[in-house]
């Protein structure tokens, strides 16, 4: 329609280059195929964009798609939710600027860039991410897991 060529028009000079790369006009029912059945297939357009990212380590990947607890502390923009039993956003990708983001120690914020990124944001410092057990031990915020030989964030004991 006039308005969605209106919006394109309007939308793709901010987007990065290549402009083209990042709009596809089709119908709505033209999705599933066109889209949606190619995104996890790297020769597909799609694919070649997001495949790539699915196999970086500490590439931010949305949170709930982490279903178990080592898989979402790896990733630096989550925090595993011991209440929920599950994979949240961390406070910290709220913070858009780097002195707001440097001053939050209360949830282990720090400004860094992450693969796949073109410039550096506010993320969830990586805690446990030792892989040897006397390491671990040593730090008092993490445990040793022995079935999975990994270390661990040490859970939060709270007493009522």
């Amino acid at each position: 329609t006039k308005v969605d060529l209106e919006a394109e028009a309007t939308l793709k000079p901010i987007t990065s280059d290549p402009h083209d790369d990042h709009f596809l006009n089709v119908m709505i029912d033209e999705v599933p195929a066109k889209v949606l059945d190619g995104i996890c297939d790297p020769n597909s357009r799609w694919g070649q964009l997001l495949m790539p990212m699915a196999t970086v380590v500490g590439m931010h990947k949305p949170c709930p798609q982490h279903l178990e607890q080592v898989a979402c502390t790896d990733d630096p923009g989550c925090v595993w939710s011991s209440v929920g039993l599950s994979c949240v956003d961390s406070p910290c990708v709220a913070h858009c600027d780097e002195p707001k983001c440097r001053a939050d120690s209360v949830n282990h914020c720090v400004w860094r860039q992450i693969p796949g990124t073109a410039e550096p944001s506010c993320w969830v410092e990586t805690l446990c991410a030792y892989s040897d057990q006397p390491t671990c031990e040593a730090d008092p915020q993490c445990d040793w897991d022995a079935a999975a030989k990994d270390c661990v964030e040490r859970p939060c004991n709270q007493w009522t």
